[in-house]
């Protein structure tokens, strides 16, 4: 596994530990990582949002190409769901324009 994949997988496993334990105070999780978490647990996130945290609170230069082919592994490794969306205007490409990940 290359060191991307590594941090990625790493990232994921901080937001579903942090996702659980902020349930009772949102707005600070929100603050923390400037990502928006959604649901009824605040437990999936959108990796277009995703993106701008790994590279701005992380600090992991990764391009949205290089997320979107690492998810799949990522969310395998650590058994989150994920779900490929697709651009309205782009429903033929065989690659998702995003993902949506339940991180727990």
């Amino acid at each position: 596994m290359n060191k991307k994949a590594t941090q990625i997988i790493e990232i994921l496993s901080t937001l579903r530990t942090d996702s659980i334990s902020y349930q009772k105070n949102p707005e600070s999780l929100f603050r923390k990582y400037n990502l928006m978490f959604l649901g009824n647990n605040l437990n999936f996130i959108y990796t277009n949002d995703l993106l701008a945290t790994i590279k701005n609170f992380f600090h992991v230069d990764v391009s949205n190409e290089e997320l979107i082919a690492l998810i799949p592994t990522a969310c395998e490794t650590l058994n989150m769901k994920y779900e490929p969306m697709k651009a309205i205007d782009d429903l033929n490409n065989p690659v998702p324009h995003c993902y949506k990940i339940t991180l727990w």
